[in-house]
């Protein structure tokens, strides 16, 4: 390798890392689209007949490439033997004199490409981020968590969000589409499957979370700051909301604990303050707090 400062036809070499953020920035954009429309191909899906068929149009139009000349006899003849066109036999041509691989030729297959995406990287990465802390949490979260997160992290950064129907075919390639046979397997054989029964107030206390279906919009611009979620206590044996926590944030150990902390005090400053006029007496300490479905319980 040469040390020279100058490149071919005497232009000067300059660090990829010197160049200005703008077209470093629109570099890598152009080098992830070609990756998009690439030709990169699992040899595993390949079938033999396929193969057999690219290593034929590949000898054939290698030995085109390589005779100089004129094309048009030699076009129509490998036309012929293939039973193609000339329009397709010079369309190989093309396709091998930028990538001269025997991938490139093979038959075209109807419909997506097996592994091929049609989200854009950025959305990509978006919804990798998503997926990978919604697997972590503890909390059994349903798909659309996954879709909200996704739309609120895509925002700021001005990314196409993905839909749901990318999120569930993202979910199938990790094998998380089945959330109680396999995100929560391992919790089944030690939960409590029996559901909890009391005639005693405060003594068992269940709490759940759901996704409202209101947007919250913001009070200046008018734009959606996204859907919240409600956190809410019950009393099992008066089936009494005890408490509640309104959040925008997804749930978590920090919604719990507000909603069980208006669940455990006086509710009636806080009937004050919203100027409402009615009794809400319930309140106290429970005995034990369970979460829906798995009962794991709190002490």
């Amino acid at each position: 390798m040469s040390n020279s400062p100058y490149g071919p036809q005497g232009v000067r070499r300059v660090s990829f890392k010197r160049l200005p953020k703008a077209i470093r920035v629109s570099a890598i954009s152009m080098i992830e689209r070609k990756l998009e429309t690439g030709t990169v191909t699992d040899l595993v899906t390949i079938s033999d007949s396929d193969w057999h068929e690219a290593c034929r149009r590949f000898n054939a139009i290698q030995r085109l490439a390589e005779h100089p000349g004129r094309l048009g006899r030699r076009v129509k003849e490998i036309a012929k033997m293939f039973g193609a066109t000339d329009r397709t036999v010079r369309r190989w041509l093309s396709v091998y004199r930028s990538n001269p691989d025997i991938v490139a030729l093979l038959p075209r297959q109807k419909g997506q490409r097996l592994g091929n995406r049609r989200l854009k990287p950025d959305s990509e990465r978006l919804l990798g981020e998503v997926i990978d802390v919604w697997a972590a949490r503890a909390e059994r979260l349903p798909v659309s968590w996954i879709v909200e997160e996704c739309r609120r992290r895509a925002r700021p950064r001005r990314v196409e969000p993905p839909g749901r129907r990318a999120v569930e075919a993202r979910l199938r390639d990790r094998g998380l589409d089945s959330l109680s046979q396999q995100r929560f397997a391992d919790r089944a054989d030690s939960a409590m499957t029996l559901t909890p029964r009391t005639r005693q107030a405060l003594a068992i206390v269940q709490i759940d979370h759901t996704l409202v279906d209101i947007m919250v919009v913001d009070e200046v611009v008018r734009e959606s700051m996204g859907r919240p979620w409600i956190t809410v206590a019950i009393d099992i044996a008066i089936r009494v909301v005890l408490g509640f926590a309104l959040r925008l944030d997804p749930p978590s150990a920090t919604s719990v604990g507000l909603a069980l902390a208006m669940a455990c005090l006086p509710k009636n400053e806080w009937l004050k303050e919203r100027h409402l006029d009615f009794e809400w007496a319930p309140a106290g300490v429970p005995k034990l707090r369970t979460m829906p479905r798995s009962f794991t319980v709190w002490r």
